[in-house]
């Protein structure tokens, strides 16, 4: 059996419509973090986009004192907090 052991994780891409993401461990090997810097930020937060992301994300969405420096907005994932039932899916938000 393969010994998986985490690791540092540190990688920043842009999408199609410019949005800058960083995907990285910062705190601890297994907490991941995603942030994302839009350029139409403060228009999404006048129509609640904040507002719509913590009540879909909920515990993985960081306030704003928390969230990256240079980003608009972060998500945090435990791994060591998700679920540990074998076949279960790991689902960040339900509909």
């Amino acid at each position: 059996m393969t010994d998986l052991r985490p690791s540092r994780m540190d990688i920043q891409f842009v999408d199609y419509d410019n949005v800058r993401f960083h995907l990285s461990t910062q705190e601890a090997k297994t907490a991941i973090t995603l942030s994302m810097a839009i350029q139409c930020w403060p228009d999404l937060v006048k129509y609640g986009a904040r507002d719509h992301l913590s009540s879909t994300y909920g515990e993985y969405l960081l306030g704003d004192a928390e969230t990256e420096p240079e980003y608009n907005v972060s998500l945090r994932i435990d791994l060591e907090k998700i679920p540990s039932t074998p076949g279960a899916p790991f689902l960040l938000y339900q509909e």
